[in-house]
């Protein structure tokens, strides 16, 4: 049994209550169960734990009885990351809590949002042209300039090996788990795109 949270699939869930020591190097979602739904209100991350009362004397544990309606209606998924490292499950961590903004994590676990983009302004001419006036606003793009960089060397090989679209440079989004270069895969509809980091093969639809 598994459960897809973003692109990962985690493990379970299963009852809290049936959960057992050991664990280790995993991200945990803890879940509320609605009938057949399953509503996020923690997600964190564990480096080795042998306590039995991991969860029972988790700090949010009052919050997520209160949201559940009851211990019973609580329920666990895990997501085993071994031989990790606590940057990376964190990194993962941070994505995930971005996107679902579970109600018992605290407000201090929201990563700070940071643009993924270039910033240009539209003013912007070709070689020899002035490129220092204000007068223009600000344009998003996710392209890099004319001159794409190489991608990171993890990413090389699998970058040569994929399809690349002109106007999305190979290296130019680089992946908020690894680092990494990621290349565009797909277009989606007409302002969208499905990006693959070619290091730790991780997926994101980012806006044109």
């Amino acid at each position: 049994m598994g459960i897809q949270i973003l692109q990962y699939e985690f493990l379970g869930p299963v009852p809290l209550s049936e959960w057992g020591p050991p664990m280790g190097e995993i991200l945990y979602a803890v879940l509320s169960r609605d009938r057949d739904r399953f509503n996020m209100l923690h997600v964190g991350d564990c480096e080795h734990t042998d306590d039995k009362a991991f969860f029972v004397q988790h700090e949010q544990f009052k919050c997520w009885v209160e949201k559940a309606g009851s211990d019973s209606a609580l329920y666990l998924a895990v997501f085993p990351m071994k031989d990790s490292g606590v940057q990376r499950r964190r990194a993962v961590l941070q994505r995930i809590i971005r996107s679902y903004k579970p109600p018992c994590n605290p407000a201090a676990d929201l990563p700070e949002q940071k643009p993924s983009y270039n910033v240009r302004r539209t003013d912007d001419t070709d070689a020899g042209g002035d490129n220092g006036g204000d007068n223009g606003n600000p344009e998003m793009a996710e392209s890099a300039p004319s001159e794409p960089a190489d991608p990171p060397p993890p990413a090389k090989d699998a970058a040569d090996a994929a399809p690349s679209e002109p106007d999305s440079p190979r290296g130019a989004i680089l992946c908020p788990c690894c680092g990494s270069g990621m290349d565009l895969e797909k277009r989606i509809g007409s302002n969208s795109a499905l990006y693959r980091c070619a290091g730790c093969n991780m997926s994101e639809t980012r806006l044109d």
